[in-house]
C-alpha cells in the first residue's frame, strides 16, 4: 500500500496537526494534506515490514478496541481490516491525468478523499491561492487553525450553578471550588463587571478539567477583575489629640443626626484606570448609568496613579460619581481635613504623651480605666501597656467603648472599628451601615470582619459615599448644608476650628465649580455668625443665639422677615458683617 507522511501526527493525540515538523510548519516541505501521499524515503512498501504503517497502526488500535473493520483485498490478514485503508477514499488524488500537475479543485497540494471529507466536516473553505506546479516551493497551508481548534474543542462543562449570597465574590467562589478566577469569569459572560455581583444572581462553575483550555469561538469576551490590589496599610501622621482638645485628625465617630431608611450596595474592583467610561456608551447604557446610585458609579473610578493615592484622581472620581456639585464639594472638604493628601488611612494611635494631654471626657474615661491618676499623670499600667506596644489600641478601646454600636471595653470594638478611610469611618454601627449600603449596590464586602477594606483603593470612595448616605447627605440635604450640619455628619465633638476648616475646604472646592453658589453657601456658617454677634460660638443656634442675632441685625438696620428661620438669621448676619 502507499506510504503516508505522518509527520506532526502522534499516536498519543491524532488531533495534533502542528509541532516542529509536518502540518502547520511551512518549512517542512514533505508535509502536504492532512492525510496526503508524499514520498517518504524512510518508509518501506513491504507489507511484511515489522513496523506497521500509520493507517495499519490506526486499524490495529480500532481492532484492539473491539471494532469490526471492513475487510477484503489482496493484502488483508483476515482480522485487522487493514485492507480497509487501501480503499479509494485513502488513495491520493493527483488532480487528473498523468500529465496534469495542477491539483484538482484548485487546492494548493495533493489531497485524499479523507482530507476533503475533513475539510467539509469542519466547514473550511480553501481558496485557490496556489497556481504553480507541484514541485515548486510548497505554499503555507491555508487551513484556518482557529477553525480547526474550535471544531475540536468542546465548550467547558458546567458542573454547578450557585446562587450569589451577600458577601460572595467571584474570587472566593473560584477558590472554594478549586478553579481559577478567570475560568469562572469566562463561564459567566452575562456578568459584565466581575467586581459587581449581586445577591440572587446565578454563577456557573466550570469543570476544573478544562482549566487553561481556550474559550470556544463565538463566546463573548469576559470582563476581568481589577489588575490592581492594595494591601491596607496603616499610615502614621502626626500625633493626634482627643476630639475635645485639638486633634489633627478627626473621626466620623458620632451618630449622625439624620438617618435615612434608604440603602445602597455593590462588589469588587474595576480594572485599573479602566472604569465605566473606558469605552463609548450606547444610549441604553447612558440611561442605565443615569439611574445608577452614586455608590455604584464610584465603584468604577480610580483614585490612584501608579498605585499611589492621587488627589486630582480623587477629585475626578468624585465628579464622575456624584452629580450634585454641592455634595461633591462637601465630600472633598471632608476628605481634605480628615486625611488631606494621605488618602484613605487608619486613625493614628495615641501615645503616652497624648494620654497625659487628654482633657474633658477623654481624660475622665482614662482615669476611670486606670490609665491616668487623678492629677492626669500616666499610671504604671499605662506605662506597662506602652512598653508592650498595646497602649494605642487600649486607648481606642477605652474611649470608644459603648459608643456608635461598639461593645464594652473588653469587646475590643474600639480599636477594631477605629477611624479609617477617606472620611475616617468610626464605630461598629457606622461600619455596619456602610456595609449594608454597599451590599445593596452589589459591593459584597464584609467590613465587620475586615474593616481595613475601607482603606482599599477600590472601595474607599464607595465606602465614603455610603457613609454620607447613611449620615443623611442626600442631594437635597447638600443644598441646605451648613458649617454646623457638616460638623455633625463627621464629628459633632470636634473643635470649632476643625469644623470651620472643613467648611472652608468645602467652599473652596465648590468655588472651583460654581463661584456664585460658593458665595451663597459660605454665608451658612453658624460659627461665624455667633462670633459676629458676640454669643457663645458652638454652632448650635438656640434661644440665646437667636436673640443675639436679632438684636445685632436691628442695630444694623437690617429688616428681618417675619417668617425668618434660624438659618435666615445666620445668613443675614454674615451678609451684613
Amino acid at each position: 500500500m502507499p506510504n503516508y507522511n505522518t509527520q506532526g501526527i502522534t499516536s498519543a493525540d491524532p488531533r495534533n496537526l502542528g509541532g516542529s515538523e509536518g502540518y502547520g510548519n511551512p518549512a517542512a516541505s514533505t508535509s502536504s494534506g492532512i492525510m496526503s501521499n508524499t514520498s517518504n524515503p524512510t518508509a518501506n512498501d513491504d507489507d511484511n515490514n515489522d513496523e506497521p504503517s500509520f493507517f495499519e497502526s490506526i486499524a490495529n488500535l480500532f481492532s484492539g478496541a473491539g471494532a469490526d473493520l471492513p475487510s477484503g483485498g489482496n493484502n488483508d490478514d483476515g482480522d485487522s481490516g487493514i485492507s480497509f485503508y487501501d480503499s479509494p477514499m485513502f488513495m491520493p488524488n493527483d488532480g487528473g491525468s498523468d500529465n496534469d500537475t495542477t491539483p484538482q479543485g484548485g487546492l494548493p497540494f495533493e489531497t485524499t478523499a479523507a482530507d476533503r471529507a475533513l475539510y467539509e466536516a469542519l466547514g473550511v473553505d480553501v481558496p485557490e491561492v496556489y497556481k504553480g506546479k507541484m514541485g515548486e516551493e510548497e505554499p503555507e497551508p491555508n487551513l484556518d487553525m482557529d477553525v480547526l481548534q474550535d471544531a475540536l474543542q468542546p465548550e467547558p462543562i458546567i458542573v454547578e450553578e450557585l446562587e450569589v449570597k451577600a458577601g460572595d465574590t467571584l474570587s472566593a467562589i473560584a477558590k472554594d471550588k478549586g478553579v481559577s478566577l478567570q475560568s469562572v469569569i469566562d463561564a459567566n459572560p452575562q456578568i459584565k463587571n466581575p467586581d459587581l455581583i449581586r445577591p440572587g444572581e446565578v454563577v456557573s462553575v466550570p469543570d476544573p478539567r478544562f482549566e487553561g483550555v481556550p474559550k470556544p469561538r463565538g463566546v463573548p469576551d469576559s470582563p476581568r477583575l481589577s489588575d490592581s490590589t492594595v494591601t491596607p496599610t496603616d499610615t502614621t501622621p502626626t500625633d493626634t489629640t482627643p476630639t475635645d482638645t485639638t486633634p489633627t485628625v478627626t473621626t466620623a465617630e458620632d451618630t449622625p443626626v439624620e438617618i435615612p431608611s434608604a440603602a445602597e450596595i455593590g462588589t469588587a474592583p474595576p480594572a485599573k484606570d479602566a472604569g465605566l467610561m473606558s469605552k463609548p456608551l450606547t444610549a441604553e447604557e447612558r440611561t442605565s448609568l443615569s439611574d445608577m446610585s452614586d455608590i455604584t458609579k464610584a465603584q468604577g473610578k480610580t483614585i490612584t496613579t501608579n498605585g499611589d493615592f492621587s488627589l486630582p484622581k480623587l477629585k475626578s472620581a468624585v465628579k464622575g460619581s456624584i452629580d450634585n456639585t454641592k455634595k461633591q464639594a462637601m465630600l472633598e472638604g471632608i476628605v481634605d481635613v480628615e486625611v488631606g493628601t494621605a488618602g484613605p488611612v487608619t486613625e493614628t494611635s495615641y501615645s503616652l504623651s497624648n494620654l497625659e494631654d487628654f482633657t474633658g471626657e477623654w481624660r475622665q474615661r482614662s482615669i476611670t480605666a486606670g490609665l491616668l491618676d487623678a492629677r492626669g499623670n500616666a499610671t504604671p499600667l499605662a506605662r506597662q501597656l506602652n512598653s508592650q506596644g498595646t497602649l494605642g489600641d487600649t486607648i481606642f478601646d477605652v474611649q470608644y467603648a459603648g459608643r456608635n454600636g461598639n461593645g464594652d471595653l473588653a469587646s475590643g470594638d474600639g480599636s477594631a472599628f477605629k477611624g479609617r478611610g477617606l472620611v475616617q469611618i468610626t464605630g461598629r454601627r457606622n461600619y455596619q451601615e456602610v456595609q449594608n449600603r454597599l451590599q445593596e449596590q452589589g459591593i459584597n464586602l464584609d467590613l465587620i470582619n475586615n474593616p481595613e477594606l475601607v482603606n482599599d483603593e477600590r472601595y474607599a470612595l464607595p465606602a465614603a459615599i455610603a457613609y454620607l448616605d447613611y449620615a443623611g447627605m442626600t442631594d437635597a440635604a447638600a443644598e441646605e448644608m451648613s458649617a454646623r450640619k457638616l460638623q455633625v455628619i463627621i464629628n459633632a465633638q470636634a473643635p470649632v476650628a476643625t469644623a470651620e476648616e472643613r467648611w472652608e475646604a468645602a467652599i473652596t472646592a465648590l468655588r472651583e465649580e460654581d463661584p456664585a453658589a460658593a458665595d451663597e453657601m459660605e454665608k451658612r456658617n453658624e460659627y461665624e455668625a455667633q462670633r459676629t454677634v458676640g454669643t457663645t460660638v458652638d454652632g448650635m443656634i438656640g434661644t440665646n443665639s437667636v436673640n443675639a442675632m436679632t438684636e445685632w441685625l436691628q442695630e444694623q438696620g437690617v429688616a428681618i422677615p417675619a417668617s425668618a428661620t434660624n438659618m435666615n438669621l445666620v445668613v443675614l448676619v454674615n451678609e451684613n458683617s
